[in-house]
């Protein structure tokens, strides 16, 4: 009874004179905490731009939950497989935020970045240039009978989200390629074998778009909990 007369009135001073203001206020300094805890825990070079929606925010400090959030950031790094690389030009949109005792629990996360070239030769293993009109470049090691050869392949790189892998379709052997093997079209289906993209902690790859500026890729994560501290 006390904390539903609590919030009422928080509601009837947000809603009162200069309580838009004084909302405003709570809501940049969460803002601000919550761009702080970010920076550390993803080991950022610099604070992300982070937004807050609900209003009245104070209600939502009191309930607990928060209904939408957004996140930008220049440079994020983070691990893929055994390889560490960094995403440019992130940006985070999140739904349905609640706090649970000391864990933040969200219903739904779409995040978008730019991957550029050499984090994704370093993810595949192999070196991966762009080849234009949406397909890539990958060199790979073949073996050649008395010594190895280093082949590219083009193909078109598409998303197979249930698989969670990238199929590289329609293959063919780079022509600029100084070597003289040539490779059969079921050679080259060999040699440019999907590449697995999973991604950990139940987060998906919902989209991958190479350009001459690198991968514009986006995951989307449902149901996740992350602790406070």
């Amino acid at each position: 009874m006390r904390r539903g007369l609590l919030v009422g009135l928080v509601v009837l001073a947000v809603l009162g004179v200069g309580g838009y203001v004084a909302d405003a206020a709570v809501r940049g300094r969460v803002e601000s905490e919550a761009a702080s805890a970010l920076r550390t825990r993803l080991s950022l070079d610099q604070a992300p731009q982070v937004s807050l929606g609900g209003f009245p925010f104070t209600l939502a400090l009191l309930t607990g939950t928060v209904p939408d959030a957004r996140a930008t950031a220049a440079q994020v790094p983070l691990e893929v497989g055994t390889s560490r690389v960094s995403l440019s030009g992130v940006r985070v949109q999140a739904s349905g935020i609640s706090l649970a005792g000391d864990t933040v629990r969200v219903a739904r996360a779409e995040a978008t970045g730019v991957l550029d070239y050499g984090d994704l030769s370093a993810i595949i293993g192999v070196p991966v240039a762009y080849a234009g009109d949406g397909r890539i470049t990958a060199t790979y090691t073949v073996d050649a009978g008395p010594q190895d050869v280093s082949v590219g392949i083009t193909a078109l790189p598409v998303l197979d989200t249930d698989a969670g892998t990238i199929r590289l379709t329609e293959p063919e052997q780079d022509a600029s390629s100084r070597n003289t093997i040539r490779l059969s079209r079921a050679q080259l289906a060999r040699v440019a074998a999907p590449i697995p993209v999973g991604l950990g902690n139940g987060a998906r790859l919902v989209s991958f778009a190479p350009s001459d500026g690198g991968v514009a890729v986006a995951a989307v994560v449902t149901g996740v909990s992350l602790p406070v501290a």
